[in-house]
């Protein structure tokens, strides 16, 4: 079983995209992007990337370079436990091999398939 955490959201002001989910124990309300992305900064203890689309691909990159940059010191943890993100793995360790990531920057990142393993990878 898993600890229970409080449930956060946070949406942008007046989008037609997001919707506010007020069953959520705190709801934070912010007028732009990157508001929405330094509040998640400042508020998270690690980073749980799930397979999603474009946006949590962006969210996703902003947090593993953030990590690099050392703008945060977090876990950064992929859980995908169907495979979805395997070429998106497959293209990190590629682009690693031709130089186009620096040493040590694919090592950040924790690839797991289970939700035991990324909370291990979170320090759980």
């Amino acid at each position: 079983h898993y600890p229970l955490r409080r449930q956060r959201q946070m949406c942008i002001r007046d989008s037609d995209i997001e919707f506010a989910d007020h069953d959520n124990d705190e709801l934070h309300v912010v007028e732009t992007m990157g508001q929405r992305k330094h509040m998640i900064t400042d508020i998270s203890d690690a980073f749980i990337t799930l397979p999603g689309g474009a946006g949590t691909l962006e969210e996703f990159f902003e947090i593993w370079v953030g990590h690099y940059l050392k703008f945060h010191t977090k876990p950064v943890v992929i859980l995908d436990p169907f495979e979805i993100y395997a070429p998106l793995h497959q293209l990190i360790v590629h682009l690693e091999e031709e130089k186009f990531i620096k040493p040590g920057m694919r090592e950040i990142v924790q690839w797991t398939t289970t939700v035991d393993d990324a909370l291990k990878a979170c320090g759980a």
